[in-house]
C-alpha cells in the first residue's frame, strides 16, 4: 500500500506485513510501521456508503 499527499507525491510504501498488523477502531484504520503509525481517517465529506464498505472490507479479517 502506498500513501500519497494531495499533490500526488508518494510519501511511503508499506509492505504486506504492515497491512496485516493494522487495526480498525472507531472508523479509523491504523497501520504501524517502522516506529510510526499511519492512519486512514474517515473524511465526513466522503461518500458514506463507500467509506463503510471500505471499513467493513478491511475490518472483517483483522
Amino acid at each position: 500500500m502506498a500513501f500519497y499527499d494531495k499533490d500526488g507525491n508518494e510519501l511511503v510504501q508499506l509492505p504486506r506485513t504492515a497491512i496485516e498488523q493494522m487495526t480498525v477502531k472507531n472508523g479509523k484504520i491504523t497501520i504501524p510501521w517502522e516506529d510510526k503509525e499511519y492512519k486512514i481517517i474517515r473524511n465526513p465529506f466522503d461518500n458514506e456508503k463507500e467509506v463503510r464498505e471500505m471499513l467493513n472490507f478491511y475490518g472483517k479479517d483483522r
